[in-house]
């Protein structure tokens, strides 16, 4: 029996979000941002934020699939955050 997602790749993301700042981010990743991640070749398998405190303040979690693991090295390298001005 041959699986149909034999070579995706999953990607577990998880964020710090700034006080005060989590349902705004939850209301534009469901609204936007799989729009996004659809262009890109990625797919947006769930998001969710803990429910127990301290975490389900600032911690944001989202799983992505990618449909082979060079695609995923190809937009890590092109979503990896800017540090000191520089990717």
């Amino acid at each position: 029996m041959e699986l149909a997602n034999a070579n995706h790749v999953y990607e577990l993301r998880m964020y710090q979000v700034n006080d005060g700042k989590m349902d705004a981010l939850i209301a534009r990743f469901g609204d936007h941002t799989d729009a996004i991640f659809k262009r890109h070749n990625m797919k947006s398998i769930g998001f969710w934020r803990p429910q127990d405190e301290p975490f389900s303040q600032n911690l944001f979690v989202y799983i992505l699939e990618h449909p082979n693991r060079e695609e995923a090295k190809r937009i890590g390298r092109r979503f990896r955050p800017i540090r000191n001005g520089k990717r």
